[in-house]
Parts: structure tokens; C-alpha cells; sequence
């Protein structure tokens, strides 16, 4: 039976513009489609698909000049046949399909003109969903987004990984005088060394983590990746002690790399408080090692601990003797 003309308008799409029109002259419409058994229905914003623009706003330029615009989604309703979604993008006024790469996910290689840096471009996704009045047609629309191309971008970092005090080298393009590296929000020590590369020594930092390293200068903030910190290593020579009661002799503490800042405080310990005398020792910023006198007080046997922030505890056997018998 045809369903009877009742007040009210519905909105159609006409050349990218919703029209109001009456439910009579709406159903008028189908009729002569062929689509009176059919809903149509054409809105952005719906909840029985979930659109998601996962271009980046900002792409590196490339030598071939083509940038993939990519769209996902996530069937959220029942109803909805999956198959039947197919996405279109409108880039710079001109309507273009959409390849399925995967479930979920829709790519267009759109070919930039070679004086253009910026295009404006928006989605429109097309699917059905059967509901208990039939079959509905339904077509979303996204905002209109501007895909932008920078000539000054970073690609990553030679290595994810390090202690306090390593060199790190970003990769990039249109490197400049003026570019900062921040680990954890905090501007470090940065070197350029060409347009494509820019180092930096990882700050002294808390170590078994991951920072955000970014890059930036006065007009914007790039970024670069992640880095895990490891704890360096502390070594010292003579790997053993032996001090004759009432003498001082050189403990050489290495660190593995340079200290940086305010330098990094060794803070050393001993289970033989009363049969040596420990210094305060800093390692100054731009040096790896120290030189500490440690002095014998009395006859014993025990330990001298090592510890820094970012390094890992090092251990020292120490021997206070007053005769040779002392030391066996």
C-alpha cells in the first residue's frame, strides 16, 4: 500500500545543499525514482557510523608529490550493511572515490599541483541501513578540513634509545638555526648539524621511562618520537680497594656518559661508616669522570656503594688494614 502524504518537510541534497521540502513533494520525488519504497536520508554527524579523519593536518612535502587522504570508520547501529559503505572525498571542489584498504578504513592519493601548499577537502561517506520502515539510504558528510604541506618536518631519531648524556640525532628536513629539542617539555642541549639533521644529549632524567621528544622554533612544535632513557653505568678504577689505616689513596669514577646541567652528585655509602671517610663527589657538567681520595680510619672490611640519578648502583670492596695480616 503507498503511504499516505502527512504534513511536515524532510530535508534532500541538492548539489551539496540540504533543501527543505514538503513530505507530499518528497514522496513526488521517489515515485518518479523508483525509490517510494525507500527512505532517503542524508545527514553529517550520525551515530550509526563513526567517521574519523586520520589525515594529518600537516604532511612533509615529497619528491613525487602524492599524499594519501585517509579516512576511518566503525559501523556503530545495527542494521548497517558494511558492504554498502562506500566514501568519496572532495578535494578543491572536485568529488573523488575512495579505495577500501582495509576494514574500516578508506585512502585516496590525491596529486598536489606543484604551486600549490594547502588544498581544502572534505569526505562524504554513503551507506544503507535497514530499519523497520525499510531501507534507508544515508549519506554523512564531514567538516571541510585544509591538508597542509610543510618543507620543515622531523621523520624520527637514530636511535629510540639511551642513558643520560648520549648524543641523539634527528632526522629531518629544512632544518634550521633557531630549531629546539625538548625531552619531556624541557629545551636540551641542541646542535645543528646539517638541513637534514639536529643533535641533542639526553638531559639527566629519571631512566627506565619513555619521553616525548619534540622539535620547535618560534612558529610551531614538531614532533619527533619517543625515547627510552637507560640508566648509565658507573665504573671506577681500581675495581677494589685496599687502604693502609691512616693512608688515602684515588678512587677514578667513570661515568658512562657526559654529565650535563648541574653536573650529576654521586652519592656514596658504606657499611664501614667508622673505617673510612667518603667525600661529597660531583661530576661536573661537560665531564665523565672524577677523582675521589678516600681516606682509612680503622681496620675492616666492606663495601663503598655508587649511586647517580639515571645510573645504575655500583658496588667497590674496600680493605682497611693496619698490617698485611689485616688484608687476607
Amino acid at each position: 500500500m503507498t503511504p499516505r502524504p502527512s504534513g511536515g518537510v524532510v530535508g534532500i541534497l541538492v548539489d551539496r545543499k540540504l533543501v527543505a521540502v514538503s513530505i507530499a513533494s518528497a514522496m513526488r520525488i521517489l515515485r518518479r525514482l523508483g525509490l517510494l519504497g525507500v527512505s532517503l536520508v542524508c545527514f553529517f554527524g550520525c551515530a550509526h557510523v563513526h567517521i574519523k579523519n586520520a589525515t594529518p593536518e600537516i604532511l612533509p612535502v615529497n619528491a613525487s608529490g602524492v599524499y594519501p587522504l585517509t579516512l576511518d570508520f566503525a559501523v556503530a547501529s545495527s542494521g548497517v550493511n558494511e558492504r554498502s559503505i562506500v566514501a568519496r572525498v572532495c578535494v578543491d571542489g572536485r568529488m573523488m572515490s575512495m579505495k577500501r584498504i582495509s576494514r574500516g578504513h578508506f585512502s585516496y592519493d590525491y596529486h598536489m599541483p606543484a604551486d600549490r601548499a594547502s588544498v581544502p577537502y572534505f569526505f562524504e561517506v554513503n551507506y544503507t541501513r535497514q530499519t523497520d520502515a525499510g531501507l534507508q539510504h544515508i549519506c554523512e558528510k564531514s567538516p571541510t578540513y585544509q591538508l597542509l604541506l610543510s618543507d620543515h618536518y622531523a621523520l624520527g631519531m637514530d636511535t629510540q634509545r639511551g642513558t643520560p648524556g648520549t648524543v641523539v640525532t634527528v632526522i629531518g628536513r629544512g632544518l634550521r638555526e633557531g630549531d629546539t629539542v625538548y625531552v619531556n617539555n624541557q629545551a636540551v642541549e641542541t646542535k645543528l648539524i646539517s638541513p637534514t639533521a639536529i643533535q641533542f644529549r639526553i638531559p639527566p632524567i629519571a631512566a627506565d621511562r619513555y619521553y616525548i621528544v619534540e622539535l620547535a622554533d618560534s612558529h610551531e612544535t614538531l614532533h619527533v618520537g619517543k625515547i627510552f632513557i637507560d640508566r648509565g653505568i658507573i665504573k671506577t678504577s681500581p675495581r677494589a680497594l685496599e687502604i693502609p689505616k691512616g693512608q688515602s689513596v684515588e678512587l677514578v669514577i667513570n661515568l658512562s656518559s657526559t654529565a650535563l646541567g648541574n653536573g650529576v652528585e654521586i652519592e656514596v655509602t658504606t657499611d664501614i661508616p667508622d673505617a673510612i671517610f667518603v667525600p661529597d663527589l660531583i661530576v661536573r657538567s661537560g665531564r665523565s669522570s672524577i677523582t675521589a681520595i678516600i681516606e682509612g680510619a680503622a681496620p675492616a672490611r666492606g663495601t663503598l656503594f655508587l649511586r647517580a640519578e639515571g645510573f645504575m648502583e655500583t658496588a667497590v670492596p674496600v680493605v682497611v688494614y693496619g698490617t698485611e695480616s689485616d688484608k687476607k
